[in-house]
């Protein structure tokens, strides 16, 4: 979403190299819907340079309820998305 997925895109590429299955979602709809199939083997990875667009706090949101554990690194220890975990 915006400017960071392309730095999505960049380690999604790089995921790509490891003998893991990855996928990428640019579009926050397709993102959430795959967000919802995970299970406790998976991971996801939310990048955004902001930490504050509704959509991707959407999707870390809905990412937390389904998820038993988290762990997160911040840049910016007061944007929203860090309120979140």
């Amino acid at each position: 979403m915006g400017g960071s997925n392309i730095v999505a895109l960049d380690a999604y590429h790089k995921f790509l190299r490891v003998p893991l299955n990855v996928l990428h979602d640019s579009e926050y709809h397709m993102a959430l819907m795959q967000s919802t199939r995970l299970n406790h083997t998976d991971c996801a990875v939310v990048i955004s340079h902001t930490g504050n667009d509704s959509d991707t706090l959407l999707l870390a949101d809905s990412l937390k309820k389904q998820s038993r554990s988290n762990d997160c690194d911040y840049q910016l220890p007061r944007i929203a998305i860090s309120q979140l975990w």
